[in-house]
């Protein structure tokens, strides 16, 4: 099927900041004069058709997104939209995003800001809409999810529109700017559990490393894992019910068995023996499994973490430096405790790091 629709494409594809698909229907319906609900509505009906047209051996459910999106893709000449979504982690007999996803809408204001500074239209990011986001990776402050003026919040989904006609950055019910006044910001400099993860994995989405999860990947990586006693009862504990039971993995199983046991999350997806492999080198000493020592002892990460901390000490003002956070993901110690471990050098780079993220708030306020 030729598409009979302006070609509209979407934002920050390949990048953390990748556009959600919601947003970009939003904007292709808008650049199409019609409505987000008849954008849906044509699409809908072009799967019909096409459904009609082919014999299919297998029986279609009533709303298929997969479907839905080849509909779309045809109508507006786009390829590979699944980019715009979280169906990448859907695993292979069913969706996996469990309860991970909001149910009222979040933005970032200075993202919205920044868009309108570069003459671009505000548009909704995908890691806004999960549930681990409490902030904006990218600007350090945290999500609001209430209009400023009405104080409503902002539905994702329902009978009425997701977005104002006004625009993404408008409210659904008043019309107002969902942008509130600079000074009634909240920074956040420390991130929140979950985050690092969400944003590697939206960051693989985007740029088409990650295209589907297989269904017992999380199995497979709790089963490569050096068995002892010990470990066997804590992977069947509460902690992760639905992992322990090979059940389909979740957006937040696999958050949570990442920031566990300090593998990239990615990893646990696409290669999960490699990730239980990395576990049972690194990170299992005599604790967990007697008689194995680590390859890598704690003293040699703790001496490069060190020098690590030192360069970024001696790095020019105007050079970006790793927050401590950062520093931890990049040796996989995220649990570390700088300030115990290197208690005068923790406390002078995290000044230098707050030195720089407020240059960094007061350059984009400005």
């Amino acid at each position: 099927m030729s598409t009979f629709f302006l070609k509209v494409l979407p934002i920050g594809i390949a990048t953390d900041e990748v556009e959600s698909l919601l947003s970009f229907l939003f904007r292709l319906a808008s650049a199409n004069g019609v409505t987000l609900i008849q954008l849906v509505e044509l699409a809908r009906r072009a799967r019909l058709h096409s459904a009609t047209g082919e014999h299919c051996s297998k029986p279609q459910r009533a709303f298929d997104l997969r479907a839905q999106l080849s509909a779309v893709e045809a109508l507006s000449g786009n390829k590979d939209l699944a980019r715009l979504t979280y169906l990448p982690l859907s695993a292979d007999n069913g969706a996996a995003t469990g309860r991970s996803l909001r149910d009222i809408r979040a933005w970032c204001e200075q993202c919205f800001v920044e868009d309108h500074r570069v003459g671009r239209q505000p548009f909704d990011r995908l890691i806004w809409s999960a549930r681990f986001m409490m902030r904006c990776p990218f600007h350090k402050v945290l999500l609001r999810t209430t209009c400023p003026i009405c104080m409503d919040p902002q539905p994702v989904r329902g009978k009425r529109n997701v977005f104002s006609t006004h625009g993404v950055d408008r409210c659904v019910y008043c019309a107002s700017s969902l942008v509130g006044p600079t000074r009634l910001l909240r920074p956040e400099f420390r991130p929140f559990f979950g985050e690092i993860e969400v944003q590697e994995l939206v960051g693989a989405i985007s740029t088409g490393d990650l295209t589907s999860t297989g269904a017992r990947c999380l199995a497979t990586f709790y089963q490569s894992l050096d068995g002892s006693s010990r470990l066997r009862e804590e992977m069947e504990s509460d902690l992760l019910p639905d992992v322990a039971h090979s059940c389909l993995p979740t957006i937040a199983n696999v958050v949570a068995t990442a920031c566990k046991y300090q593998v990239s999350a990615v990893s646990l997806i696409l290669t999960p023996e490699l990730a239980a492999e990395q576990v049972n080198r690194f990170f299992f000493d005599s604790h967990f499994v007697p008689g194995r020592a680590r390859i890598k002892s704690e003293a040699l990460l703790l001496q490069s973490i060190r020098t690590t901390l030192e360069a970024g000490m001696h790095s020019p003002p105007e050079h970006p430096i790793p927050t401590l956070a950062q520093v931890g993901a990049l040796f996989a110690m995220r649990n570390l405790n700088f300030v115990s471990s290197f208690p005068v050098l923790a406390e002078k780079y995290l000044e230098r790091t707050r030195w720089q993220a407020a240059r960094v708030l007061d350059c984009g306020l400005g």
